[in-house]
């Protein structure tokens, strides 16, 4: 969904890209399956990453409902790209999207009540078999406020040469702060960012 890289992994000449696609929650990483079903190159996960291993509810809208909530429009489904470790943030979301009219208006607590968590497995990006070719290594982060988490989570010994980074809320001063003292530079983007090795 709005996925700013499915175009090159499905190109003709995609066999030469390898992807690892992430995706916590079961229903979305099952889908995902499907779609890459013929592409062989491309690997999906059904976990979530961060700084450190375990376990941790993930909250998200209960798809059934999502597939409800896109009201006056947009008919963009952004319902269903509202996982997050943190319930409030999802909230924020339903709550921030009151412009879709009327009737989702007076349906949003109904929407609200439709969030439900599940316990996922958290891995680090470090734990993930990457490339040893860095030149063109992106990891591209889009996970509602746990970016960081999952940069801190990289193994700093064969970094990324670029991190794309989600950032709505224009929040990513911390990760600028902390890709800069490990040699990135902001290059360009105002929502996805993107930074670079130097």
């Amino acid at each position: 969904m709005c996925d700013p890289l499915r175009r090159f992994l499905v190109h003709g000449t995609s066999q030469d890209i390898r992807a690892v696609l992430v995706e916590p929650i079961p229903f979305y990483c099952t889908k995902l399956r499907n779609l890459y079903a013929d592409y062989p190159n491309i690997t999906v996960l059904n976990v979530a990453c961060g700084a450190v291993c375990g376990r941790a509810p993930l909250y998200f809208i209960e798809p059934s409902v999502a597939d409800q909530m896109n009201g006056d429009g947009p008919p963009n489904d952004w319902a269903h790209g509202q996982g997050s470790f943190d319930a409030n943030l999802v909230k924020y979301w339903i709550e921030r999207n009151r412009f879709r009219g009327d009737d989702y208006v007076r349906n949003m607590d109904n929407y609200i009540d439709s969030i439900i968590s599940i316990d996922v497995e958290i891995i680090r990006l470090s734990d993930i078999e990457m490339s040893s070719q860095n030149d063109n290594l992106l990891l591209n982060i889009d996970v509602q406020g746990f970016e960081l988490d999952v940069i801190r989570g990289i193994d700093w010994s064969r970094p990324p040469a670029y991190i794309v980074v989600e950032d709505y809320l224009n929040e990513a001063s911390p990760i600028d702060n902390y890709l800069s003292a490990r040699g990135y530079f902001y290059l360009c983007g105002r929502i996805d960012k993107v930074f670079v090795q130097a």
